[in-house]
């Protein structure tokens, strides 16, 4: 019994965040579901738009944590963060697998690469 705590505990801590990039990211999200999560400020959400059906929360944020735990409400269930670019998003994920989240994506280029690639954006 104790063997299998033990395997679970290290699991948790052993997570890694997968990078994926724009493609793999919106395949992935559309099978599996999950949290779309855009960890832009509010002005680049208004200025350069947004994947339809991301959450905003700034990566900045103080209690940046509460409110993903807010938005994500299992930790099991996945996760697909992005950014302007792929730093913000990057730092993010990592933090989001040491808080016990075990599948995190963080999307290559940001949305940026998505724009790149054709894909479609959302504005208000």
């Amino acid at each position: 019994m104790l063997g299998c705590s033990l395997q679970s505990a290290y699991a948790q801590i052993t997570a890694t965040v997968i990078n994926a990039n724009p493609q793999e990211v919106e395949k992935l999200w559309k099978a599996k579901g999950g949290l779309l999560l855009d960890v832009r400020t509010a002005q680049e959400w208004e200025e350069d738009g947004f994947i339809k059906g991301a959450v905003r929360v700034d990566a900045y944020s103080k209690d940046l944590s509460e409110q993903v735990s807010r938005k994500a409400v299992d930790k099991k269930k996945p996760i697909f963060i992005y950014c302007a670019a792929g730093g913000r998003s990057a730092r993010v994920a990592q933090r989001l697998t040491q808080e016990g989240y075990t599948q995190v994506y963080n999307m290559k280029g940001g949305i940026y690469q998505w724009m790149a690639d054709g894909l479609p954006v959302q504005t208000k």
